[in-house]
């Protein structure tokens, strides 16, 4: 018999067809072998000690705390309180926010530019030669005026360093902040192309980059690049964080260039270091061509799947956001956003395109995910579909 744990005195919601709710679990190893009453499981802790006739409870916890009664069994009296289902996760970017916890400079929680400003001289001098900062986790909550529609301005992080190239992305993930080494370091002024679905934002009295990149542009200034080993860390850091929020599995969403790849899983799963289950999601670009894309996903599909890495999903991104203004609306943004009497966003994808892409995806058996915020892309969306 395998290690065992009993959960006694206990309300456990098993969302069954009846929602029930019982008052004892046994595990026996890594399966429930057992949901119903404290006299249920009271078989199961007679079995396991070899016990000729059945012990009282509280005699039972104090001969196991004495240890008078040696075995593999853990009795837990949970004294009312409750037991849920391990929860999903249905929208998540592993590693999250622990790539950033690691090797990045983290502003989550920051309540000020000042704030900000500081966090990252901290980490610079904490990480002395560094020749580019990564960092994550701003909001637009802490900007006023100007910046609130087009982003943070670039003398922010100048006013930290001249000499190394700064590059922060927003907590959403949809805006890249720089300095004025990162626009120089990328090559991008205010004559730069902006990618289809993108924008360079522009000062309207310097006519020079102000400060942001969003959506599609922010691929114009290249990633920070990790090992397979540091996304290992990263994931093995994220697991644990998400455990103690209970969640034991998630629907991974990533590209095919950032977050956690396939590889990486199956180094997690080889070493058997993986405890929670994956459902894995790609992101298809609007730019490229949807039919070698989605095969792209299905090869991962192929070579990939186990128990507990599962290829299921293609991602289709409709628009940006609307505190970005990137979101995709129905009727123009009011003019404080600062675009204009008539802008509305943008819909990402060519509406010729749209239905290759989702027909690919259902034929090959893929589910269907789409990012759409404003209500003309949602709309739009729903016409095609």
């Amino acid at each position: 018999m395998e290690n065992q744990v009993i959960i006694l005195n206990a309300k456990i919601y098993t969302v069954d067809s009846e929602n029930s709710v019982k008052e004892a679990l046994v595990i026996d190893g890594n399966k429930i072998a057992y949901v119903g009453t404290n006299e249920g499981a009271q078989e199961f802790i007679d079995r396991s000690l070899a016990l000729g006739e059945s012990i009282d409870f509280l005699d039972l916890m104090s001969a196991l705390d004495s240890g008078e009664v040696k075995g593999s069994l853990k009795v837990i009296d949970l004294q009312g309180h409750t037991v849920l289902p391990g929860l999903i996760d249905s929208h998540i970017h592993p590693p999250g926010t622990a790539l950033t916890d690691l090797y990045e400079v983290s502003l989550y929680g920051l309540d000020s530019v000042e704030q900000c400003k500081d966090a990252i001289r901290a980490f610079i001098e904490r990480n002395k030669g560094i020749d580019t900062v990564y960092g994550r986790g701003w909001s637009l909550g802490i900007f006023e005026g100007d910046e609130v529609s087009k982003g943070p301005r670039k003398e922010h992080l100048d006013d930290v360093s001249r000499d190394i190239p700064i590059i922060l992305r927003a907590y959403d993930g949809h805006t890249l902040w720089l300095n004025s080494k990162a626009f120089e370091k990328f090559g991008i002024d205010e004559n730069t192309p902006c990618p289809s679905g993108g924008k360079i934002e522009i000062d309207d009295d310097t006519n020079k980059v102000w400060g942001t990149l969003k959506e599609s542009a922010i691929h114009l200034v290249k990633e920070g690049e990790y090992t397979d080993y540091q996304y290992q860390k990263a994931f093995e850091l994220f697991q644990q964080k998400m455990h103690k929020f209970g969640v034991t599995s998630i629907l991974s969403l990533s590209g095919f260039k950032w977050g956690i790849q396939p590889q990486v899983y199956k180094k997690l799963i080889d070493e058997n270091k993986l405890k929670m289950r994956i459902s894995a999601g790609f992101s298809i670009s609007p730019g490229e061509d949807p039919i070698e894309q989605i095969d792209r996903i299905k090869a991962i599909r192929d070579n990939f799947d186990s128990d507990y890495f599962k290829t299921t999903t293609v991602k289709l991104l409709a628009d940006g956001v609307v505190e970005g203004t990137t979101g995709s609306l129905i009727e123009p943004y009011e003019l404080g956003a600062g675009k204009g009497s008539d802008y509305c966003g943008e819909f990402l994808w060519d509406r010729d395109k749209l239905p290759i892409a989702i027909n690919k995806a259902n034929r090959e058996g893929f589910s269907i995910h789409v990012h759409s915020v404003g209500d003309n892309a949602t709309k739009t969306m729903l016409d095609v579909i």
